[in-house]
């Protein structure tokens, strides 16, 4: 008879396949209304290679209300450079229904994703999930467990208060992992944006032509943050879009243009000029964003980034991240943020090493307190190049997404693995939505008790961008603090 040993982890920690388990045998998912999260069973085969199920019933209070539970087993990749090897983690994310069989190797592991989700209607308090792994056939129980959660009775906007820009397979590689019809092909660009919102992550490009009016329903869409605005030469069709954006404020305050990226030469300079003086005689109040890996230009070093190129062009500010640990640029950030300027970071194969990024070969707390970060410096927005790149590799069998940036970016761009019918989520793309979420309770609590509260609670987690916690259970207790201080202060 197969015999299993099992523990339950926070959501952040990545179990390494052959690493030594605890014995938590308890765990209590602790969310807000409209959130969505999560925890790890991690189940251990202790003899031979076993098949089996698992089953689950949903999130269930005393009354009997549900709530919307999710489960996944956690697929493992390998992240290697040619004979160097740097570890196998868990990452996409794959659906766990009636049918499917599971499988975990002699004396390894195989982590299973719980996801529990509320909605604004949702009822407060607590609830229970029993899960039972079975046999192959689902015929005999081999073991049952139970996991709870708790919903505060509070919620969190549906709008988020972080602005995202995230890339949705505009960068080659999407549509050609998917044999399908273009029609066909269209249901999986829905799944994916649907997928985005739905982790309160704005892509970068709606899926209809603004000009026509087809998209109106998405820039309607209260989820959505931001999208961007496709350039065009064209000037009819650029006064158009922008034309049928400004006849509603609500869209105009999402919608921007993304014209350069990373300017580093004087052909780049004359690019942003060209356009902005295009766009001030044609779209009057555009918005501008424009990522920079460089204070100065790399072809002369003379000319600084923001100063003499952005200044009166570009006029949503997005640096790298690890320019933001310089407090002199931070100082010069604040000013032109004092002065309008919207002000948005970002991460890609780069900065890596001790900074907060979204690759596979990190810890998972990095990801979710890059946003903690992001709120203790002040940062309104957060953009991310793709989601869906895949054009260099199969990400199932090889994460190195972006070789050509000769650096240990493992699924760089790739928040997503191509699925049969659509995109698998990553563990990484939990997260990073989890870190939205905690950017959303920390703004609840500066409203609620002032910013030196908030200051005091990140300085718990995280005091610098290269100086942060690694332990799971920090995270978790100083998040149930502050939802159990946000649930007071509301409910009395």
């Amino acid at each position: 008879m197969a015999k299993f040993s099992f523990c339950f982890y926070a959501p952040t920690r990545k179990i390494a396949p052959d690493e030594p388990i605890g014995k938590t045998a308890e765990y209590t998912v602790r969310l807000a209304k409209n959130e969505m999260e999560g925890c790890h069973l991690v189940i251990h085969s202790e003899c031979g290679n076993e098949r089996f199920k698992v089953q689950f019933t949903p999130f269930t209070n005393a009354n009997g209300y549900e709530l919307k539970t999710d489960l996944f087993y956690e697929h493992y990749v390998e992240c290697f450079l040619e004979d160097e090897k740097f570890g196998i983690f868990p990452d996409a994310l794959v659906a766990i229904g009636e049918d499917t069989v599971c499988e975990v190797e002699a004396n390894k592991n195989l982590p299973i994703y719980i996801r529990a989700k509320t909605d604004a209607d949702s009822v407060a308090g607590d609830y229970s999930a029993k899960i039972t792994v079975t046999d192959e056939s689902g015929s005999e129980a081999l073991f049952t467990t139970e996991v709870k959660a708790k919903v505060w009775n509070f919620t969190l906007p549906e709008t988020p208060t972080c602005i995202t820009s995230f890339g949705n397979g505009c960068h080659g590689g999407f549509r050609e992992k998917f044999s399908v019809s273009d029609e066909e092909f269209k249901e999986i660009e829905k799944k994916l944006n649907e997928s985005l919102l739905e982790h309160k992550l704005s892509p970068y490009f709606l899926l209809n032509e603004i000009a026509t009016g087809e998209a109106d329903e998405e820039m309607s869409d209260p989820r959505l943050t931001s999208f961007e605005i496709r350039y065009t030469d064209d000037d009819d069709l650029l006064l158009a879009r922008w034309n049928r954006i400004i006849s509603n404020p609500e869209w105009e305050k999402k919608a921007h243009f993304y014209v350069v990226d990373e300017p580093q030469t004087m052909e780049h300079v004359e690019r942003i000029i060209k356009t902005s003086v295009r766009l001030k005689r044609l779209c009057p109040g555009y918005k501008y964003v424009l990522p920079s890996n460089l204070p100065v230009l790399r072809e002369d070093p003379k000319i600084d980034i923001i100063d003499d190129i952005y200044k009166d062009r570009v006029n949503i500010l997005c640096p790298l991240s690890l320019f933001f640990a310089d407090p002199d640029y931070l100082s010069k950030l604040h000013k032109y943020k004092s002065e309008g300027y919207g002000l948005w970071w970002y991460v890609c194969c780069a900065p890596l090493d001790e900074y907060c990024n979204f690759t596979v070969n990190e810890e998972g707390i990095r990801h979710r307190l890059l946003l903690w970060q992001q709120k203790s410096l002040n940062v309104d927005g957060l953009l991310y190049w793709e989601t869906a790149y895949w054009a260099c590799v199969n990400p199932w069998e090889d994460v190195m997404t972006v070789p050509w940036t000769n650096s240990l970016a493992f699924g760089d761009g790739m928040l997503y693995y191509n699925g049969d019918d659509g995109p698998v989520p990553s563990l990484r793309l939990e997260l990073i939505s989890a870190g939205i979420d905690d950017f959303e309770y920390l703004t609840i609590a500066e409203k609620l008790f002032g910013r030196e509260y908030v200051d005091e609670k990140i300085s718990k987690l995280t005091t610098g961008l290269t100086e942060y916690t690694l332990c799971d259970e920090e995270l978790a207790n100083v998040r149930a603090q502050i939802g159990d201080d946000i649930e007071k202060a509301i409910n009395g």
